[in-house]
């Protein structure tokens, strides 16, 4: 072979090793920056998807009157109050009623009363305007309105679904019951909050019990479309509330 002919052979060979080396590194470079992103988006997605905590859980107050007016007002059963927000101290004078008043019929389920009746004489007229007039077999109870304020602490949507509460407490007192809550979605945004109402029952001279246990639980998808299923162990010490444990998985 003429020794032209060896030197472009030379410079071809060259020129295969360099482009080889050239592909090599654009292929590693590849690689690193498909890593790197994969990594930022699970960083991204554990930062951002949304992810729903409890804040503030307390009973709504139905009424609010002065110590000589709660000494005055024929109530018509036994009344439990609290003397403040969330607490037994007289912070401002008041006392605060977290019941109101309900007609239940045990025949049909039905349920009568507007959440205005703080009296026994309230619900009475109530029950007149009504033109319920066989109360013979109707049950008076208390129904408190326990208020849980759901917290989307992630930057993107939660679809809310599937809520439930349940009572874990065996040594309530008869006639105590808390009841299912709406199963209908909730679109609940980033950093956005909501609130859900579980209605509590007690026998018109019960009072709530000194602890109490429930679990909230309820299903929800990520802008992902991943289901979670989340429970919170809610607990009551008279006279506050607070989230003992969490559980969540996804499905």
């Amino acid at each position: 072979m003429k020794l032209s002919s060896r030197i472009e052979a030379l410079k071809l060979r060259r020129n295969d090793v360099w482009t080889f080396i050239s592909i090599s590194l654009s292929l590693a470079a590849l690689i690193y920056t498909y890593r790197t992103n994969t990594d930022q988006n699970r960083k991204w997605d554990q930062l951002n998807l949304g992810k729903i905590t409890i804040g503030s859980i307390k009973f709504e107050n139905f009424r609010e009157v002065t110590k000589a007016q709660f000494d005055t007002i024929n109530w018509g059963y036994r009344v439990e109050t609290v003397t403040g927000p969330d607490s037994r101290v007289l912070f401002d004078g008041k006392f605060y009623l977290q019941n109101c008043l309900i007609a239940y019929n045990p025949k049909t389920n039905a349920i009568y009363g507007t959440g205005s009746s703080t009296t026994l004489w309230e619900l009475m007229h109530e029950l007149k305007r009504l033109n319920i007039k066989d109360t013979a077999g109707l049950i008076i109870e208390k129904r408190y309105y326990l208020v849980i304020q759901m917290y989307n602490a992630g930057s993107t949507v939660c679809h809310v679904t599937n809520q439930t509460i349940s009572s874990k407490d065996s040594s309530a007192p008869f006639g105590f019951k808390a009841t299912s809550i709406s199963d209908q979605p909730i679109d609940l945004e980033g950093n956005q909050f909501t609130h859900t109402i579980v209605p509590i029952y007690t026998y018109l001279n019960d009072v709530l019990p000194d602890t109490m246990d429930l679990t909230l639980s309820f299903r929800y998808k990520d802008v992902n479309y991943n289901q979670h299923r989340q429970a919170f162990h809610l607990k009551y010490v008279k006279p506050n509330w607070q989230v003992l444990a969490a559980r969540e998985r996804v499905e």
